[in-house]
Formats: structure tokens, C-alpha cells, sequence
């Protein structure tokens, strides 16, 4: 079968532009084509298609509304803006659920390749083992209910931030392991800091909703998860590819995604570790083996590795495609195909960085790495072991 694919701008030349540029993916995908948000809805309730791809611009239901739409009627539809530049944070921010932005003008081989890719990503976390490497869990971790309302609240164009500060403040547990995170050694901050508010304002909006989701994945997993290994990984990861990123030029929303994805790479180990019904491995000794031979172990005894799980994870609670990728990937980016400077290669190499700080050699995949372009500065940053700093923002 085909892939369905539904193309949605008011502007009749647009449409027919992208029927033009796509007219080589016909045997491939089929194409559908709607000129405005209520025609679509009705074109998927008849036929609901495995991609929508949406302009963000449109009179009477514009693709925000849409998607929102979207995301609550067809959840397995991968959800695509296209839109100009100037929208990009607005889009980000305020679509729920949004997979993929892809910004005006856009180039055929660009928009073939994200959507293929989306979709390759929902087919391995639909892995049979996957979710039997799941159903081993004591239970599924779940996200506090403060982490949703501050969601909720961020996507609303008039939130303050002291609101969104208010809203974690309410909850004790995630206050503290927001602070704990923070104030780790690796974010190297120039003092101490004592509350949410305060940190927003130092880190950003983008990075601090970083923390506060590994912070409630934090607050489920304790007092299974207590040692400080994990969280000192993680934050010196994350640190390590938002600077990556903006070294290679990446855009702004991906910089965000390489600091998310960064600092929740390794949340399948901590769940595997936390939650299996028969603990089988030490987290300070998992991580002290993190390589690409630890996932083939992990693989033989529970079905699927640690990345693997993470991945499945983050899919489920809605993060970007971005950073689900790159998590599901950062032991072995050539199983990606992606082929050029991108957050999986931000996160493959700093994840491998951050290991090696204690003088070990790095995991790298420098075939891969020497593939997309970034090989010398990696090289480069292996060399200086530079300290990583997180300036004011």
C-alpha cells in the first residue's frame, strides 16, 4: 500500500507547486490535496492518511488549529508545518504535538526526506519487542501532572513566565530534582541556584522545559534511582551538544532539541534499571559500559537496548520527532540515514564526549561522523577537552 500523504494550503499555486515537485514520489506515496483546514478534516474522516503536511498560514482554520485537530482525532498521523521562517518559534511552541517543521521554501529532496523519515521512526518504535521489552517493566513511568500543566501553559502565546515558574514551585519533588539537575557540577553555572524562576531566566524557555521533563522522570524513578552518575551524564551530554550545535550552524529549534535529546539520551538505562521486575544491571556500572556492545547485550537479555526504550518513551509522551530520533539513535547513527550535520550526529558525539572525560576513549562512530561533515570539529573537541560553559541567557 502506498503511503497517504495530505497536502494542506489555501493558495491554489502552492498546491499545484508541490504536485509538480512531487510528481516523482507517485508510485510512492498517495498524494492528496486540500485547500484549507475544515476540507481536510473531512477528507481524513473519510480516509485518514499516515502523513499531513500543512501550511501554518491559512484564513479560517490555520494549520495550528488544524494539527491541534489533528493530534486529537488521528494521533497515529504524523504531523508536518510548512510554513515561513518568521513562524518557526510560533509553530514549535504553539502546535501540539507537532513532528516536523519544515520552513518556506522548501526543496523536494528536503520535505522527501523528513517525512520518510517520521515515518521510519514510528515503525521502530512500533517494534513487536519494543513494547515486549516494556511489558517486562514493574510499570510504565509516567510524567507528573505539573509537567503537563506547564506544557499546557507554554503553548499559550500570553503566559508569563513567573506563571510557568508558579507552576513547578507547586510541586516540591520536582523543585528539587529541577535544582539538583541545574546546580550539577557539568552545567558549570557561575552560582548556585535556588529557584525555578531564577533558573528559567538564566537557561531560556527551550532549555528549561528540558529539565523540567528529566526532572519528573526523575521524581517517578526515586528513590529507585538515587545515585548521581546518570544525571551528571546526562547534564554533561546535553551542555555538550547545545554547544555542538551552535558550533555546526544548526537552527534554533534543533539547538533546543540537541539539549533535550542530550539530557534525555539515557533515559531507557535509568528505566531498565528502576523499573525491570528482575533488576540485572548496576546503573553506575551500565554507564560506566555505555557502548554500542552494551546495547547488543541489552538487546539479548531484555529484546531491545536501552536507546531503543528511551525512544519508544519519549514517542509516547508526545516529544518532537528531533529528539526521539536522536535518542533512538545515539549508539549507532548510520541506522538513521540521515546523511548530513543533524542532531543525531550532535548527540551520537557528545554523548561519547561526556564518557570520556575521565580520560577513556570516546565511542565515536567516526566513519559516520567523517560521513556528515563534523568529524574535524569532534576531533577538535576531543583534543581540548574543554570545560563547557552554559552562559547567562
Amino acid at each position: 500500500q502506498p503511503m497517504s500523504v495530505l497536502f494542506v494550503d489555501d493558495e491554489l499555486n502552492v498546491r499545484a507547486g508541490l504536485q509538480r515537485m512531487l510528481r516523482g514520489m507517485r508510485e510512492v506515496w498517495a498524494m492528496r490535496f486540500a485547500g484549507s483546514g475544515q476540507e481536510a478534516l473531512e477528507m481524513m474522516r473519510a480516509t485518514p492518511p499516515d502523513v499531513v503536511v500543512s501550511d501554518m498560514r491559512m484564513p479560517g482554520m490555520d494549520g495550528r488549529q488544524l494539527l491541534t485537530e489533528v493530534e486529537r482525532l488521528f494521533p497515529r498521523t504524523v504531523r508536518v508545518i510548512l510554513s515561513g521562517q518568521c513562524d518557526e518559534e510560533t509553530a514549535v511552541r504553539t502546535v501540539s504535538g507537532i513532528h516536523i517543521f519544515l520552513s518556506k521554501p522548501c526543496n523536494t529532496n528536503d520535505l522527501i526526506d523528513a517525512v520518510s523519515r517520521a515515518l521510519r521512526l514510528r515503525a521502530l518504535c512500533a517494534e513487536p519487542r519494543v513494547a515486549q521489552a516494556v511489558s517486562a517493566l514493574q510499570r510504565q513511568p509516567a510524567l507528573p501532572p505539573s509537567y503537563y500543566e506547564f506544557i499546557r501553559a507554554i503553548r499559550l502565546p500570553e503566559t508569563k513566565p513567573d506563571r510557568l515558574a508558579h507552576i513547578i514551585e507547586q510541586d516540591s519533588d520536582l523543585t528539587a530534582r529541577l535544582l539538583q539537575l541545574v546546580n550539577a557540577p557539568p552545567m558549570a553555572l557561575a552560582r548556585e541556584l535556588t529557584d525555578p524562576a531564577e533558573a528559567m531566566q538564566m537557561l531560556g524557555i527551550d532549555l528549561f522545559q528540558s529539565l523540567v521533563l528529566t526532572s519528573g522522570v526523575a521524581v517517578d524513578l526515586a528513590p529507585q534511582v538515587t545515585a548521581p552518575e546518570p544525571y551528571d551524564h546526562a547534564v554533561r551530554a546535553a551542555v555538550l551538544s547545545r554547544d555542538l550545535a551552535h558550533e555546526l550552524g544548526l537552527a534554533k529549534h534543533q539547538v533546543a532539541s540537541s539539549f533535550s535529546a542530550g539530557l534525555l539520551h539515557d533515559l531507557g538505562l535509568l528505566v531498565f534499571t528502576a523499573l525491570l521486575s528482575e533488576p540485572r544491571i548496576d546503573i553506575a556500572e551500565a554507564l560506566r559500559q555505555e557502548d554500542r556492545s552494551s546495547c547488543e547485550r541489552e538487546r539479548g537479555a531484555f529484546g531491545a537496548d536501552h536507546a531503543e526504550l528511551g525512544a519508544y518513551l519519549l514517542s509516547l509522551w508526545g516529544l518532537p520527532d528531533a529528539t526521539v530520533e536522536a535518542v533512538a539513535f545515539h549508539h549507532q547513527p548510520t541506522a538513521s540515514e540521515v546523511r548530513q550535520p543533524s542532531v543525531i550526529a550532535v548527540v551520537h558525539a557528545a554523548s561519547a564526549l561526556a564518557d570520556s572525560h575521565d580520560g577513556a576513549p570516546p565511542d565515536l562512530d567516526e566513519g559516520y561522523l567523517q560521513q556528515v561533515g563534523i568529524l574535524p570539529i569532534v576531533t577538535r573537541w576531543q583534543a581540548a577537552s574543554r570545560r563547557v560553559v552554559v552562559p547567562r541567557a
